[in-house]
């Protein structure tokens, strides 16, 4: 006699109806990979802005908090994406893309970071 899966009298009976992560919901956070740095890109471009225009510094700052949190979010859900896409070969563009940006926003944020480092070095003689 063959026993099927759907006879098995411990199994729930939401386990085997449920996957473990949707496609929907696996294509979703795997998008916030690129969607994520395109923010970050853009908070780039508000810095610039503000920084052309005299406003506060403070506000400056909260928005380069804003950038870095955008690059680790960005890289966090480009691994999840990454990890998943051995399931669901449909998001490796999204991986591509979120690799992309992040390589983008790094170096923006590395060019800044220069920058910065620079100009403190030389604004004081010794």
């Amino acid at each position: 006699m063959e026993t099927s899966d759907q006879d098995n009298p411990f199994e729930s009976p939401t386990a085997a109806s449920d996957p473990s992560a949707s496609l929907e919901r696996v294509v979703h956070l795997a998008r916030l990979g690129w969607l994520l740095p395109l923010i970050g890109i853009g908070l780039f471009a508000l810095l610039l802005l503000a920084s052309m225009y005299v406003i506060g510094t403070s506000l400056n700052f909260f928005i380069l908090i804003g950038i870095f949190l955008c690059l680790a979010g960005g890289i966090l859900f480009t691994i999840y994406g990454m990890f998943w896409s051995q399931s669901y070969q449909a998001l490796w563009p999204h991986v591509w893309g979120g690799l992309a940006t992040n390589f983008v926003l790094m170096a923006i944020l590395g060019g800044l970071v220069l920058l910065l480092l620079l100009a403190v070095s030389t604004s004081y003689p010794g």
